[in-house]
């Protein structure tokens, strides 16, 4: 059983994050950067990744995967800000 599987299954929260769950599908994650609307880093976050309730991580790998075999890609762009920020 590999380590990312591990912590996922012993994980209580039900977050999950893509890359872990999808490594090939690009992220384009912009509130961690300049490039957005408000044209500014949003604070709170920490690294461009994004995290996903394990269902919906899923549901999107069942897509992706889909389209892998289509040559095709999935992009996932920027997530739900971080719970300090969507309060």
């Amino acid at each position: 059983m590999s380590s990312h599987y591990t912590k996922a299954v012993m994980d209580p929260s039900g977050f999950v994050l893509l890359s872990d769950q999808i490594p090939q599908i690009i992220q384009e994650i912009r509130y961690f950067s300049t490039y957005n609307f408000i044209g500014d880093r949003i604070d709170g976050y920490e690294e461009p990744c994004a995290v996903l309730t394990r269902e919906a991580a899923r549901a999107l790998k069942s897509v992706s995967n889909e389209m892998f075999e289509d040559n095709g890609h999935a992009i996932a762009w920027c997530s739900t800000p971080t719970a300090p920020h969507a309060r």
